[in-house]
């Protein structure tokens, strides 16, 4: 077979049908999925989803004497359905573990010191039951200071209507169901016991607003029996938020026994504290930074601070020497940064995708997902760089001007598209697999890192990932877009994506022609898309495509006004921008403008479709388990989301008009592009049902429409099988509308033709 090369001796083939290292079997099967990292002295736990059991997840532990193991019995599948989304299903501690199982939402503990393993010690290490009925569910898992008892959030599902929240306390006499100490509110999140366990603070929120909308701050006295039982929580009061116009967070406590709360007071979340005299005696009229006792905390610049669809996330962890780690967001890019006692701030080796836990002793504990290497669990010292002119100011946000704002009063840079003005690479020196260590060494000696487990085999050599470029786009200036986004200068408001061009070590497209390219548009809407390493990226540029994953409005990372920006607007804004996004690409000559897809999950998949309508542009869309219909899910969706559309849309029913005119089951004539959909078949947040009218919709206007359903799936999938026939169908389907045959593994290699 007569091969073409470029000059640097890469076999030209056509774009899209590239043999791939990453291949179905590796990202469905021998992947693993980490996340929730924690440490009981130098123990260090986290926990696995696995897609070849099922997708069931498995609470892990390492030490440096016993390695890796697995820490509960095989039947453990370890996870929470609290809001749907879960999160903090497990807790550890000097007393023991607690764990939620996802089957059955019981609660476990096992008390055993960080050497015994339920999973192979006998029955003497099995887990009792802590607490659990039918009906009930439990995350948010924390560890009393003083007792074995569990602090958690419950969501009771026993009795007819929308299910009941507590803050509850489990076992040490306490009713198996759990004892209440805080019920009133329609949420709760993160119980925070102070170090003298004699203060609860926590998150509380009332429908309709979201946690990234309205939250309080609330704090209460602690009541303990003879034995340190806690018995129940007395005088709660309402710190910050009692006026409903800021999103509070993760209530931390520093080990001196102050309070601190992220707030977006300021146009951004920061990190303030919040001094625990009564407020209701302070005096209007001090300045902002008094009016209710909070104050900011320095910290280092940008926004500090994640949309809370699940419990459990670390933007910043207060260490016990005064110090304190910070995850910061800015430009679009997200860095962890240390502030010491002293004000000097230091960059954390590596891309932690949440702050690292202290170990005892010294180091961190962290997952690290870079843009350049397969995630990992680390463990190591973390330092690498000294800032001394890193800004620690109050936060304080100049509004978005002409850039999305990340809450530091930075704009993002308005360079030409083309010009690339930042590229979201190697920080540290870490490679994409190997060796097993990372190396951390700008401004400092080498220190090595260890890595602990990797989420895959490292078989990708670095020339294969493709490494996103941060870019900017013009934002359509939408007359009916409310609130308006403030611009300085009058150069319009930019937007922000990563672009991913197609990256393989052997192949390239033909000589001439550009690639095709996937829109990408992250779920929520009241999210991120990131620059850490996705499969759901490298699976296509590896055989050829380029990926656009765009940070519309309504995304996080930018500062309150820009996330507000989609407010009343979704199936607007969030459309105008990805359009507007790739018709930059287009004009900067990177990809091929007559071969653009557009895909995307949940929310995202909603805004694929009315986009496939609003535009032309689009020639291919893909929507997994997306909305389609705004009136059905605004009566059949579950209790956390059950109001998110008032703010996204407007107020039910009033406002049942703009529902049906914004759902994409009312455009689908307006559709002609194929449309592939992607649905499990047990999904609670986007029902089946959702799917099955689209796909009615767009077969009666004569539209190329595949619905392909999974059993036994919910939102988002889980099981290796699913996650297999779900990338081979969609890549099947470009195939047949860009007209390229995908590369068959048990086929001839062109390389070695």
């Amino acid at each position: 077979m007569i091969q073409h090369r470029d000059a640097s001796g890469h076999v030209r083939l056509p774009f899209g049908s590239w043999p791939s290292p990453v291949t179905a079997a590796l990202v469905a099967g021998k992947t693993l999925t980490f996340s929730e990292v924690n440490a009981v002295g130098r123990a260090v736990y986290w926990l696995e989803r696995r897609p070849a059991e099922g997708g069931r997840t498995v609470l892990m532990r390492w030490t440096e004497r016993e390695g890796v193991r697995d820490v509960m019995p095989p039947e453990f599948d370890v996870g929470t359905r609290v809001h749907e989304y879960g999160g903090g299903p497990y807790a550890v501690g000097p007393h023991g573990i607690a764990c939620s199982d996802r089957k059955t939402g019981r609660v476990w503990f096992m008390a055993c010191g960080p050497e015994r393993n339920a999973a192979t010690d006998g029955d003497g290490a099995f887990p009792t039951l802590l607490a659990g009925a039918d009906g009930l569910r439990f995350a948010d898992l924390r560890f009393d200071r003083q007792t074995p008892m569990v602090l958690a959030v419950r969501e009771d599902h026993r009795a007819e209507g929308e299910p009941r929240a507590a803050l509850v306390v489990l076992g040490q006499a306490a009713e198996s169901t759990g004892r209440v100490l805080v019920q009133g509110a329609d949420f709760y999140a993160a119980p925070a016991l102070s170090p003298d366990g004699a203060t609860l603070a926590w998150i509380e929120w009332n429908h309709p607003a979201m946690p990234w909308d309205a939250t309080r701050l609330c704090v209460g006295h602690v009541a303990r029996g003879a034995d340190g039982a806690i018995m129940a929580v007395e005088q709660p009061r309402v710190l910050a938020g009692a006026d409903g116009a800021e999103s509070l967070g993760e209530p931390r406590w520093t080990h001196d026994g102050r309070l601190l709360v992220i707030s977006d007071r300021s146009g951004a979340w920061r990190v303030w504290e919040a001094p625990l005299a009564d407020s209701s005696a302070r005096q209007k009229g001090q300045g902002a930074d008094t009016t209710d006792g909070l104050r900011p905390y320095p910290a280092p610049a940008g926004e500090i601070g994640q949309p809370a669809w699940v419990f459990g996330q670390r933007s910043y962890v207060p260490l016990p020497d005064g110090g304190c780690l910070f995850l910061s967001v800015r430009e679009g890019t997200g860095e962890c940064l240390l502030r010491n006692a002293h004000g000097q701030v230091t960059l954390f080796a590596g891309h932690p995708e949440q702050c690292p836990v202290p170990l005892e002793g010294g180091g961190f504990a962290w997952l690290d997902a870079p843009p350049d290497a397969l995630p990992a669990i680390m463990v190591g010292p973390g330092m690498v760089e000294e800032r001394p002119g890193e800004g620690t100011g109050k936060g304080a946000i100049s509004g978005p001007g002409n850039g999305p704002s990340n809450g530091a009063g930075h704009a993002a840079s308005h360079a030409p598209t083309h010009q690339a003005p930042h590229k979201a690479g190697n920080r540290a020196g870490q490679g994409a697999g190997g060796s097993g260590s990372i190396a951390g060494g700008i401004g400092s000696a080498t220190e090595a890192a260890l890595c602990v487990r990797r989420s895959a085999p490292p078989v990708l050599a670095r020339q294969d990932i493709s490494c996103a470029v941060s870019l900017n786009f013009p934002v359509p200036d939408l007359a009916s877009a409310a609130p308006p986004v403030p611009a300085s200068s009058g150069a319009g408001v930019q937007g922000h994506a990563f672009f991913y061009p197609p990256t393989n070590a052997r192949f390239c497209g033909p000589e001439g022609q550009r690639p095709p390219l996937i829109v990408q548009v992250h779920g929520g809407p009241t999210a991120r898309a990131q620059d850490s390493f996705s499969f759901k990226v490298q699976w296509w540029t590896s055989r050829g495509f380029a990926v656009l994953d765009v940070n519309y409005g309504g995304s996080t990372g930018f500062g309150r006004a820009w996330r507000n920006r989609l407010l009343g607007q979704w199936g607007v804004v969030d459309v105008a921008d990805c359009i507007a996004a790739a018709r930059e690409v287009i004009k900067a000559g990177l990809v091929d403008a007559n071969r653009i897809a557009i895909r995307g999950s949940s929310a995202g998949g909603m805004t694929v479709l009315v986009a496939l309508a609003e535009s032309d542009l689009f020639a291919a869309g893909v929507s997994l388990y997306g909305v389609t219909d705004l009136r059905a899910l605004a009566q059949e969706t579950h209790k956390f989301e059950s109001r998110y559309l008032d703010g996204l849309i407007g107020p039910w029913p009033q406002a049942e008009s703009l529902y049906l005119a914004r759902s994409p089951l009312s455009v689908a004539a307006r559709i002609s592009a194929p449309v592939l959909l992607l649905q499990g078949m047990e999904d609670k947040v986007v029902p089946p049902s959702q799917a099955h009218a689209m796909a009615r919709a767009l077969h009666a206007v004569g539209t190329p429409c595949h619905l392909r359903e999974f059993p036994g799936e919910g939102h988002g999938f889980r099981k290796e099988a699913t996650i297999r026939t779900a990338l081979e169908e969609e890549l099947a389907f470009y195939g047949r509308v860009f007209g390229f045959t995908p590369y068959q593994p048990d086929g001839i290699d062109p390389s070695e033709a």
